[in-house]
């Protein structure tokens, strides 16, 4: 097992332009309505999947540039969109990604 500690930790919200939609949450609970549904609130389509690829590139771009030689992404929760596009911008650096076994066998974790 390959241990690796971080010294920090830098995060960046990618805008969705995707046609999912997500779970309202208050205080770590699910809100849904009188009938019992779930509430669910349409992502946003202000970009398209060119403006992501931008996005995506110009982060690994600027990371790499200080200094950053290796890129561990976690693809678990993204759209088909967002995965599709974050797999081929990480194509262009030193990447690895994976994703939580719910997407792969169970008990193992799959890294492309």
């Amino acid at each position: 097992m390959k241990r690796v500690s971080y010294k920090r930790c830098k995060l960046d919200i990618i805008p969705n332009v995707d046609i999912g939609s997500a779970i309202i949450s208050r205080d770590g609970n699910v809100v849904v309505n009188n009938d019992s549904r779930i509430i669910k609130r349409p992502y946003k389509r202000e970009g398209n999947p060119t403006f992501v690829f931008n996005v995506i590139y110009s982060v690994l771009k600027e990371l790499e540039s200080n200094g950053c030689d290796e890129f561990l992404v976690d693809i678990t929760h993204g759209t088909n969109v967002l995965v599709s596009i974050t797999l081929s911008v990480g194509s262009l650096f030193n990447s690895r990604f994976f994703s939580a076994p719910v997407i792969g066998n169970p008990g193992t974790q799959e890294e492309c």
